[in-house]
């Protein structure tokens, strides 16, 4: 996947803009939208109470086995993404979705 003007280094690491559907029936990166410059995600958590955003967060650890926070988008679909981890690392890592 070319993430285009999705992933930026910044100190301590990368961000990442993502566009996330919740109420989905797995948790998994869907892969790239071209439109939005912006990886698809999907979770199972509603979002109602922060379960979303702690479901994403998650799973990009788990991902990235790196510290994840989200920096901006919090109440909405299109989020950013802190990610601890080397920029080159991060897209070599997610040309797996």
């Amino acid at each position: 996947m070319h993430l285009g003007k999705a992933v930026r280094s910044v100190a301590g690491g990368s961000e990442l803009d993502i566009l996330v559907s919740p109420r989905s029936g797995a948790s998994k990166v869907e892969g790239f939208d071209q439109w939005r410059q912006r990886v698809t995600v999907k979770v199972r958590a509603p979002p109602a109470d922060g379960r979303a955003n702690r479901e994403i967060v998650s799973l990009f650890e788990t991902l990235t086995g790196s510290e994840v926070g989200i920096s901006h988008g919090a109440g909405g679909r299109m989020k950013t993404l802190r990610i601890a981890m080397d920029m080159v690392d991060l897209e070599t890592l997610m040309e797996r979705y």
